[in-house]
């Protein structure tokens, strides 16, 4: 299995694989420019699994690019949340709401964790589901 991984601080991830020479062979470093320009980046790519991708500084300018580029990628996603601030939680569920052509699930892990389970669907089958909330869920698989 290949894994890439992309940061904001591709110098940092880099030190990191060095320290963890067991897993860097199979593990590539890339820049990901966000935004609906990423679609070719993740041509290749089954899953996309992000972290601490926004948070109460950075919610203006990085939530409508990580929109964006999960909109371009379509690819099954998971992302962990740790809410800061409830104004931000409502921002995120707002946007992966409006990702039409993904139906969203979501895995409280504690009273600030959560895991948002986006996979991709078909536009055929957004009339299956009309309802675009997050629906809670107690486990999470993939159907």
């Amino acid at each position: 299995m290949q894994v890439t991984i992309t940061d904001q601080q591709l110098d940092q991830a880099s030190k990191n694989l060095e320290a963890n020479p067991l897993v860097s062979s199979r593990v590539k470093l890339e820049k990901l420019l966000w935004g609906p320009l990423a679609a070719p980046w993740g041509m290749h790519t089954d899953v996309v699994v992000g972290a601490d991708l926004v948070y109460p500084m950075n919610v203006d300018t990085s939530l409508q690019a990580l929109l964006a580029t999960l909109q371009a990628l379509s690819r099954p996603t998971l992302l962990a949340y740790v809410e800061r601030l409830e104004a931000v939680t409502h921002s995120l569920e707002r946007g992966l709401r409006s990702l039409r052509q993904h139906r969203c699930r979501r895995l409280r892990l504690s009273f600030q964790t959560t895991i948002y389970a986006l996979d991709a669907w078909a536009q055929e089958r957004q009339s299956e589901d009309s309802s675009l909330a997050c629906r809670d869920v107690q486990s999470l698989s993939w159907s």
